[in-house]
């Protein structure tokens, strides 16, 4: 699943695939004004922020019965921003601003009650997600280049990860978070990448820009075993100069996969590396699923300003 831009909105998409590719058409689950969204782990329902006549609210949709509800009071004043699901998912966590500099991260239940104040983190900028064990969210602070933050759900205690950091992907085993570290904010875009484990506080890189500069590395994903990344890799000055290889950090190794460029956002399943891919010469993208050992990319969607991707499992 994945939103496409539409208009000054945002549409949701749903997309069967296989590892053959497509196994049926495209569905449009959900049109709204707005663009942040969050899909409950079992796949059955999202939160989103909309933009309406009274203010920034969360709703929750329901997909199978198509119904929505409202979770978050309206008023010229409210704005409520970057909803993210509970791992067990009886409710949605989200920001709240306090002043020109300060914000909140709150929790609501599904039916809209228990509203709670999780933390008030130093210049917040929004939730990103949450870990995979459900017990801290990731964050990132206003500022430039933003930075990776853990918030813990239980304490409201923070670890910092890093500034102009991003959290890319997550393993079982520390050093677990995998961070894209750099890319702001002249020049060519990316930075290098880490592997951090946030038990120990300390991190390994994993892939670094050289010396000379000739390259540098965006997003990436940890393959299903934990041991190799996907990654983009910038062999240019545009995000249309991103391409795509597979590093193995025991080896020091990387492998190109060299006709997959203009790369967006990834992941590697069981299933093939799913990446997102802006067209040459074009205003659209699309969503490719590549096999990592090679052969030609499988075409699942094409449209415009697709973002994120999110994959649910039967």
């Amino acid at each position: 699943m994945f939103g496409t831009r539409e208009a000054d909105g945002v549409t949701l998409v749903a997309v069967p695939f296989g590892p053959n590719g497509r196994t049926g058409e495209p569905i449009r689950l959900l049109s709204f004004i707005g663009g942040e969204w969050d899909l409950r782990s079992d796949g059955g329902a999202l939160a989103v922020a909309v933009s309406t006549a009274l203010g920034i609210r969360i709703a929750v949709w329901d997909i199978a019965s198509s119904t929505g509800r409202w979770i978050t009071a309206s008023g010229p004043d409210a704005v409520a921003y970057s909803p993210v699901w509970s791992k067990d998912g009886n409710s949605i966590f989200f920001g709240t601003p306090e002043g020109p500099d300060t914000g909140a991260v709150k929790r609501v239940g599904v039916d809209g009650q228990g509203l709670a104040t999780i933390g008030r983190p130093d210049r917040f900028g929004g939730l990103v997600g949450i870990a995979p064990d459900g017990g801290s969210l990731i964050w990132s602070r206003g500022q430039e280049g933003g930075s990776a933050e853990l918030l813990e759900i239980a304490t409201g205690a923070n670890k910092h990860l890093g500034d102009n950091a991003r959290v890319m992907s997550w393993r079982t085993q520390q050093p677990r978070v995998l961070l894209m570290v750099g890319g702001c904010c002249a020049g060519r875009p990316g930075g290098s990448l880490e592997a951090f484990d946030d038990d120990a506080m300390t991190s390994t890189v994993v892939a670094e820009v050289p010396p000379d500069g000739r390259f540098a590395f965006g997003a990436g994903a940890w393959d299903p075993s934990g041991m190799r990344i996907v990654a983009w890799r910038y062999d240019g000055l545009t995000a249309r100069d991103a391409s795509l290889v597979i590093i193995d950090p025991r080896a020091g190794t990387i492998q190109p996969i060299s006709d997959v460029l203009g790369i967006g956002a990834i992941l590697w399943l069981d299933l093939g590396i799913v990446v997102t891919r802006a067209l040459a010469r074009s205003a659209e993208s699309d969503v490719v699923l590549v096999p990592p050992q090679g052969g030609p990319s499988i075409q699942l969607y094409r449209g415009s300003g697709i973002g994120r991707l999110v994959v649910v499992r039967p």
